[in-house]
């Protein structure tokens, strides 16, 4: 079993966890819009703040089956269920302890891999990301930076998936993950390459993800291709990187 972080929570992190509770129960109570919410997690390391539109039902877990040394448990998970979205979202994450030095991690589906969010901040002992829109389930976690380098086979790998495109591919955009040994994968590039027919990338809202992988010292490297899909490209014109 892999080492983690320990789970300390200050004094003050504590009142500030009270506070915050009782805001929600204030929301709760007397707030005019039902579908603002405040949700907090069973043991109080998580927290999420967001406005509710459709018919959508929300769980907020704390879970401890992280496999990847450098993140620290519990991982926070907010699920969502039904036809509906999240919108103005906040979530929260409590600092487990003064001296390491954390950065927000958040799951990637897409990428099939856990990558470090640049744009959050530190907010009275928690953690803080900000999102404007949640459609799909999202899963975060604190942890230390971690540097990665990509090896010269990832260009091999990403050869081989280009060259075998779905027919109906007008664009794509390729990542490059790692992982060690038994862990789960992270994102070390998630701009690796982009391309599309005769070299324009064009986004579409269909897509699907192909991937090759390969063992590298120390663990394995992913490529992974985010395919978007259309009518395929017209003729004469073939898929290649963006000049």
């Amino acid at each position: 079993m892999k080492d983690h972080h320990a789970i300390t929570f200050p004094r003050m992190g504590f009142i500030l966890l009270v506070i915050f509770i009782l805001i929600g129960t204030w929301h709760f109570l007397f707030e005019d819009d039902p579908d603002h919410l405040f949700l907090v997690s069973s043991e109080g390391h998580c927290l999420v703040e967001a406005t509710r539109v459709g018919d959508v039902k929300i769980t907020l877990e704390e879970r401890e089956n992280v496999i990847i040394s450098f993140l620290s448990i519990p991982m926070c998970t907010l699920t969502l269920e039904g036809q509906g979205i999240l919108t103005r979202a906040t979530l929260r994450s409590a600092r487990p302890d003064q001296e390491t030095s954390f950065h927000l991690w958040e799951y990637k589906p897409d990428w099939m891999a856990w990558q470090m969010q640049e744009e959050t901040y530190e907010e009275n002992e928690f953690f803080v990301m900000e999102k404007s829109l949640i459609s799909q389930s999202v899963s975060w976690a604190l942890g230390v930076k971690e540097e990665r380098e990509i090896t010269t086979q990832a260009r091999h790998l990403l050869s081989s998936l280009v060259q075998a495109s779905p027919e109906e591919s007008v664009g794509y955009r390729a990542a490059v993950t790692q992982s060690k040994g038994e862990e789960d994968f992270i994102v070390v590039d998630d701009f690796f390459e982009t391309g599309g027919c005769g070299g324009e990338v064009l986004a579409t809202s269909d897509v699907v993800i192909t991937s090759l992988e390969e063992a590298i010292e120390g663990g394995v490297e992913r490529v992974v291709i985010k395919w978007f899909l259309k009518d395929g490209c017209l003729a004469g014109e073939k898929i290649h990187a963006k000049k």
